[in-house]
């Protein structure tokens, strides 16, 4: 699967073994029923989990907008 824009961004700062984890929070964001500070603080958790160093709130906040900017 070859993803482009904010979804590529996000995955780009996570290493392979996060994609999964990254994968999950962007489809959090598609469903609108959380908020995107609620969605990265559980992101971070399952990635620190994994030894995985945390997603910034502005790389995850930049993301957020350009979805929603794309979905509306």
């Amino acid at each position: 699967m070859q993803l482009r824009g904010p979804d590529a961004l996000l995955l780009d700062r996570v290493p392979a073994e996060g994609h999964g984890d990254a994968l999950w929070a962007l489809g959090e964001l598609s469903e609108r029923r959380r908020t995107s500070a609620d969605i990265l603080f559980e992101l971070n958790d399952r990635l620190a989990a994994k030894g995985i160093a945390p997603v910034l709130r502005s790389t995850f906040n930049r993301v957020a907008i350009r979805r929603s900017i794309r979905e509306a």
